[in-house]
C-alpha cells in the first residue's frame, strides 16, 4: 500500500524550497473534480460577461503522479459545446431533445476523461514556465493513454 504524503502546515519561521512543477505530458488523462466555485466572468475582448465555474480538476498521471489544475467553465452560448463535452465526460446523459442538463450539484466529485496539452509561456520576469491544460473534455468511454486508470475501474 503506498502512502501519500497530504502535506502539513507549515511553521511562521520556517525555511521553504521552491519544487520544480513538472507538466504531465500530452495525452488523455483520467480526473477527478475536487472543488468548485461559482463566479462570475467580467467579460474579455473575445467573451462577454457570463456566470463562470471554477474548477479543481485532480489530474491522475499514473507513475508521473497527480496534478491539480484548476479549469473554467463558461456559461455562454459560444461556449455550449465544451460545456456539454465536460458534461457528458462525467457522465451525464444526453436527453431525447440531444441537449445535455447542466446539473452542478453532481460535479464536485464527479471523474471523468480529459486530453492535457502542455502550454509553454514566458514570465515578465523572462522565466519559461510549462503548465498543464485541458484541451478538451471526452467521452468515458475512451481509454486513458497516459495514467493508470483501467476500464470498468471508477
Amino acid at each position: 500500500m503506498e502512502i501519500q504524503d497530504t502535506g502539513r502546515a507549515l511553521d511562521w519561521n520556517e525555511a521553504v524550497e521552491e519544487k520544480a512543477y513538472e507538466p504531465l505530458k500530452a495525452g488523455i488523462y483520467r480526473f477527478q473534480v475536487t472543488g468548485f466555485m461559482r463566479k462570475r466572468h467580467e467579460g474579455s475582448e473575445n467573451l462577454s460577461p457570463c456566470p463562470m465555474a471554477e474548477l479543481n480538476v485532480e489530474i491522475d498521471g499514473g507513475a508521473e503522479g497527480k496534478r491539480t489544475i484548476k479549469h473554467n467553465l463558461f456559461l455562454h452560448t459560444k461556449t455550449q459545446n465544451f460545456l456539454a463535452q465536460f458534461f457528458m465526460s462525467i457522465g451525464m446523459p444526453k436527453g431525447s431533445d440531444d441537449k445535455v442538463i447542466m446539473d452542478w450539484s453532481k460535479v464536485p466529485g464527479s471523474k471523468g476523461s480529459c486530453e492535457l496539452y502542455v502550454d509553454e509561456f514566458t514570465t515578465r520576469s523572462g522565466n519559461v514556465v510549462k503548465t498543464n491544460k485541458i484541451k478538451k473534455f471526452i467521452s468515458p468511454t475512451a481509454p486513458a493513454t497516459n495514467s493508470s486508470w483501467q476500464a470498468g475501474s471508477f
